[in-house]
């Protein structure tokens, strides 16, 4: 069992954000854990 909170990170360019969102929209129906920024921007805020 992993003790990460997130199966995947999702980095990408300001241009390619539609693509990244359309993922991770795939990823939460697949129920698989996902950090993307906006989402998790509060938690991770100040973090190195």
């Amino acid at each position: 069992m992993s003790t990460y909170p997130y199966d995947i990170a999702i980095s990408f360019a300001e241009e390619d954000r539609n693509i990244a969102v359309a993922l991770q929209c795939a990823f939460k129906l697949k129920n698989i854990s996902t950090y993307y920024y906006a989402e998790a921007f509060t938690e991770t805020l100040g973090y190195k």
